[in-house]
């Protein structure tokens, strides 16, 4: 009998900023700032304090602190000698592991943590990497697929300290089942046999699922950081980028297969999130 095997679709946008390795001195120091992107600080000698939104953390030797988007935070060196640090900054459009990462609330994993002991390898072979002077193709790809691994690990992690909590994770579940909805609701082909499109509400899909609009909202973007509506809004900016950068397609029909009544709809609500009409779009991608 014959056997077939199928690995879900898969989609996600990861970008990398900022891999460095630091050394620094006993009098170094850095000022509040936030930023919009992740963040993973490891101590590779010596000790670093750190303030992260008004709570103050003693990062040693192996210790790794990760930080969310919009976290404020500060630095000093806590040794008499300075310290050396490896930072790696990134952006992750996920719709599992992000979520994981917005909804931890511990900041710092100390070096005999399961956290740390899965991910400490992993970031000290970004660590040599990042030593390079010049990078070739295959270096810039064995980099994309070590983090890649960093992020499955670390993921793998979050998961096991979350699951512990069994309130957390039946909102876990609630918020995937809305994601699923979301997801679900604005694939381009569902609107191609429809005269007129209707897309699934927010509200809607919390009727769908038995629960009042505000629940589904506040478990919602407690679990992915987000509102739903918003969350829908990404997806299918997301589509309509990818759609207009088919230039045999024409925009009244992207706009058909997006799930609007009309190309005036869509275009008011293209620019408003990107600053560019649809045509200036393309003209500018493809």
């Amino acid at each position: 009998m014959l056997k077939e095997y199928y690995i879900p679709n898969l989609q996600s946008t990861i970008q990398l900023d900022s891999i460095h390795v630091r050394q620094v001195n006993e009098h170094w120091t850095y000022p509040n700032h936030q930023h919009q992107q992740c963040e993973i600080n490891y101590v590779v000698e010596g000790t670093q304090l750190m303030r992260i939104n008004g709570s103050e953390y003693r990062q040693e030797e192996g210790d790794i602190i990760l930080l969310r988007p919009g976290d404020i935070h500060a630095s000093a060196s806590g040794s008499s000698k300075g310290f050396t640090y490896f930072c790696i900054h990134f952006n992750l459009e996920d719709k599992l592991l992000m979520p994981l990462i917005r909804r931890t609330d511990q900041r710092i994993f100390t070096q005999h943590s399961k956290v740390s002991e899965h991910i400490r390898p992993i970031i000290e072979k970004l660590i040599q990497l990042a030593s390079q002077t010049e990078y070739s193709i295959a270096d810039s790809l064995h980099i994309q697929s070590t983090f890649l691994l960093l992020l499955a690990e670390l993921g793998t992690g979050l998961a096991q300290l979350q699951d512990k909590d069994t309130t957390n994770k039946q909102y876990i579940e609630l918020a995937h089942r809305v994601a699923m909805l979301i997801e679900a609701s604005t694939q381009p082909t569902i609107f191609e046999e429809q005269n007129t499109p209707v897309r699934l509400s927010v509200d809607r899909i919390a009727a769908q699922l038995g629960i009042s609009p505000s629940h589904c909202n506040r478990i919602f973007k407690q679990v992915y950081g987000v509102p739903p509506r918003k969350y829908m809004s990404d997806l299918i900016l997301r589509e309509a980028k990818a759609l207009l950068q088919q230039a045999e397609l024409p925009i009244d029909r992207i706009s058909m297969l997006l799930g609007y009544r009309d190309i005036a709809h869509f275009s008011r609500q293209f620019k408003r999130w990107t600053g560019l009409s649809p045509l200036q779009y393309r003209y500018q991608e493809v």
